[in-house]
This record gives C-alpha cells, structure tokens and sequence, in this order.
C-alpha cells in the first residue's frame, strides 16, 4: 500500500464497468457482456485479457473481477438463471 499512488488506490478499490477498465477491479454489471451472445470462452477470453493487463502494471496487482450474478450468470448466453431467494420464500 506505501508504494501505491492515490490513482492506483482508487483503481484497486473502485469496480467500474469492463467496457472503460484496462486494469485493477473491474466490474460486469447486468447487461455488461464480452458480446451478443457471448460465448463462456469468448467470457474467458476478456477475463485473461483483463488479467495480463493488470500484472503488465507498475505494481503487477492480480485482478479484481466482479460480476453481478444475483440470480445466476444470467449475463453469459444460455446460462441457467435462478429464482432469488426471496421470491422463492414469498411462494410459499
């Protein structure tokens, strides 16, 4: 943390959307995909580019990748979705 700089803190801690991010803790919010019909290789594919991107930085911090998946990978083209939990609770 001493050898960081305030913008590099700020990237560590901050998940924008993958669409602006080059590096640091990205985020794939809902609707926030690789492509139309993004395929789970073509998913790993910008995860992996993602990563080199963040090791090739000064500092050569991992990546920190979220994906909002509530109520399953909904995001990842013919995924299977599941009921949220409180929906589940309220049908009974």
């Amino acid at each position: 943390m001493g050898r960081m700089t305030l913008q590099e803190k700020i990237g560590q801690m901050v998940q924008i959307d993958h669409k602006v991010a080059s590096a640091g803790s990205i985020l794939s919010g809902g609707g926030s995909v690789p492509g139309q019909k993004a395929s789970p290789e073509e998913w790993i594919k910008m995860v992996n580019e993602y990563q080199r991107g963040s090791m090739s930085t000064r500092l050569g911090i991992p990546l920190i990748y979220g994906i909002d998946a509530v109520h399953g990978h909904n995001n990842v083209y013919n995924a299977t979705i599941f009921s949220h939990n409180i929906g589940l609770g309220a049908t009974r």
